[in-house]
């Protein structure tokens, strides 16, 4: 029965996303890029066809292959309201909601950051540093890390292979493992603190490679929509393993990896790869709009939460190496 309650939560995020990338299609279709990029836009249409322009009323020229950033801020907004729907659906305990509030507001802040560039391209034709947005990506994930440790048990729990390793082992595990191989810290040993410094740079590093790496890949339409599409089903079959009584998280992490894909399933129809008979120009651009850094950050955070909840950073390095 949780099996069709939690494909009913995949369709519901999908469709919702759905609508509301076609709500920002329609309300803001002039919040388009302004940045400047030497050559053509797109490297699969000829120079003829991503040459052309049309005037915008602001004044400035708008290439006919620019669309509409909006495609982040709406299956983000999807993943949220689709999440705190499925936690009263599925009735979630105290520390499931805090595990999925966690989660959602570090999507959200992800897509803030990501937003902040896309408004940058829009309206000052170029978008922030990389060494800022790298900055803001860090710091969200580091905020998401304190949330973890401070808010849930399974936070202050070092866990291997990190607890395993010689010199580091000994800074934040001072106790005798459990039987499942967890080490618990507790405030004043030194471990306590060992272990929060490095839940807090692994979970920066993590998530801020993760959603800029996500971004690197955005240059095509449903080229990072696909990607992380495969990689979120991915996890939601790797995060089937703890669906037990003794995992609570599991279910809400299953619900994310589901939020997440159904999201950009959503999405994907307003950005539908082109077909290859635009190389001639004999065919129109499919897309409508694109997700923009919010929509490559947010989905890229998605997945680092996901892994660094589940305790899975290593498959999501080998889920990456093969999708994005």
């Amino acid at each position: 029965m949780i099996l069709l309650w939690l494909f009913f939560i995949f369709i519901t995020c999908a469709a919702t996303s759905l609508i509301l990338c076609y709500v920002a299609k329609t309300l803001f279709p002039r919040f388009r890029s302004g940045e400047h990029k030497p050559g053509t836009h797109r490297p699969d249409l000829p120079v003829a066809v991503a040459g052309r322009s049309d005037q915008s009323i602001a004044g400035r020229e708008i290439k006919t292959t620019e669309l509409p950033l909006v495609g982040g801020p709406a299956l983000t907004l999807a993943i949220i309201c689709a999440g705190i729907g499925a936690g009263y659906f599925l009735k979630f305990k105290s520390d499931q909601w805090t595990i999925l509030l966690i989660s959602l507001g570090a999507i959200f802040g992800y897509m803030v950051v990501g937003f902040l560039d896309d408004w940058h391209k829009v309206y000052r034709n170029e978008g922030i540093a990389e060494r800022t947005k790298f900055t803001g990506v860090f710091l969200v994930s580091v905020l998401a890390a304190l949330c973890y440790f401070f808010l849930l048990p399974a936070g202050r729990e070092a866990y291997g292979p990190y607890k395993d390793l010689p010199l580091l082992g000994n800074l934040i595990c001072s106790s005798p493992s459990t039987t499942d191989g967890i080490c618990p810290v507790a405030f004043p040993h030194f471990a306590y603190f060992g272990w929060l410094i490095f839940l807090m740079l692994l979970t920066g590093c993590i998530g801020s490679l993760t959603s800029l790496s996500v971004d690197f890949s955005d240059g095509f339409d449903g080229l990072a929509g696909g990607l992380v599409f495969s990689s979120a089903l991915a996890f939601g079959i790797i995060i089937t393993g703890i669906l037990t009584n003794k995992h609570p998280e599991g279910i809400v992490l299953e619900v994310l990896s589901l939020l997440c894909a159904g999201a950009i399933l959503g999405y994907l129809p307003w950005n539908w790869p082109s077909s290859w008979a635009a190389r001639r120009g004999t065919a129109k651009r499919r897309a409508r709009i694109i997700m923009g850094d919010s929509g490559a950050l947010s989905l890229g955070g998605a997945l680092a939460m996901i892994a660094i909840f589940s305790r899975n950073e290593w498959s999501l390095l080998l889920i990456g190496g093969a999708f994005v």
